[in-house]
Order: C-alpha cells, then structure tokens, then sequence
C-alpha cells in the first residue's frame, strides 16, 4: 500500500500543478493566482457578449479599426457597424483637418461606461424581457484603483443570431453618453 501511495503522488501532483490557474498575465510575479476565463461557444447572447469582449479588451483602444471591426463584424447589429463606421469617418476627418489633435475615440475604453480598460470582466445576468429584447449584464473590474461596474449589452437578432445593438452605461458619469450609441453620434468634443 505504501509502494502504491509512493507511486500515485508524482501523478497526482502533476494533475493538481496542471488544472491549477495561472497567474495572471496582467500581473506577472505578484502572486495572484487567478482562473482563465473561457467564453462559450455558439449562438446564445452570453457567448455573444463574453467573445466580444475578450477580444475587445485585448485588442481594441479606442474605435475599432477597420481590420478589428471586420473581425468583431459577425457580433455587431448591421445598424451598430454604420455607427462605428460614421465615427469613423469622422475621426478621420477631424485627424485630416486638425493633426496635432488627438481625434475623439483614440483611446480608451470605447464598450464600458468607463474610460480605464477593465482588467477583468464577467457575463453576470442573461435578461430576455416579454418584448423580446434581449440584454446580458457584464460585471467589469479596473484593478488600479479598484473600480468595479456593470454595463448592460442590447442585443437583437439578425439573420438567425444574436448581434450586439447597444450598450446602455449604467456607470456613466455623462448623462448625455448613457449609451453607446449616442456617445458615437457626438459630435461636441
């Protein structure tokens, strides 16, 4: 029996070292041991939302450029992508015209109520009113100086599957950018 426990323990710890979490890449050398959070897959808002922002919070500053935009295309209203793409134009317009001026939308977090990007972030309700809109809360954290909020994804369905309309800011300190679309259609900065 104790030949056998003898045995059995480099297995077991390996498995244990191996399903453990890693530490945070964010956070490299502090210690903190934190689990990978993997998105589902197919066509529920949850995946929708969870895919959409795993890849804006590690790629996009700001608006999405064209390329960032071809790929989040498939979670994105069509009428959402012609907000994008006319605050576009407009940035690009006001760089042509005013280039020592950092354009509005350069930086930051464009999707969250806040400007710091979020370090971390969590699907934390799926809502499906009777009218059918669909909304899924998502739970944000800035570690820096521990802020943590919570946004509220719109989403619709076009051509069979769940797209992102919206994105109300239930954090926001503007009332007149209380939504994402509305911060984009600004035109006073």
């Amino acid at each position: 029996m104790k030949m056998l426990r003898l045995a059995l323990a480099p297995a077991i710890t390996f498995l244990l070292i191996a399903c453990s979490p890693t530490e945070s890449p964010d956070r490299p050398g502090t210690g903190l041991r934190q689990a990978v959070q993997t998105c589902p897959r197919g066509d529920m808002p949850e995946a929708v939302v969870c895919q959409f922002y795993d890849y804006t919070l590690k790629a996009v500053d700001g608006l999405p450029s064209n390329a960032q935009q071809s790929t989040l295309a498939s979670s994105l209203s069509s009428e959402l992508r012609q907000q994008l793409n006319s605050a576009r134009n407009y940035q690009q317009q006001l760089q042509k015209n005013f280039p020592n001026v950092a354009p509005p939308f350069s930086s930051g977090a464009l999707f969250s109520s806040r400007h710091e990007k979020p370090d971390h972030f969590e699907i934390a309700e799926v809502i499906v009113s009777e009218n059918g809109l669909t909304r899924v809360l998502v739970n944000f954290h800035y570690e820096a100086a521990d802020h943590r909020w919570q946004d509220s994804v719109e989403l619709t369905r076009e051509n069979n599957r769940f797209v992102i309309n919206d994105i109300v800011f239930q954090a926001s300190e503007n009332l007149q950018a209380e939504r994402l679309s509305t911060h984009l259609k600004r035109r006073d900065f």
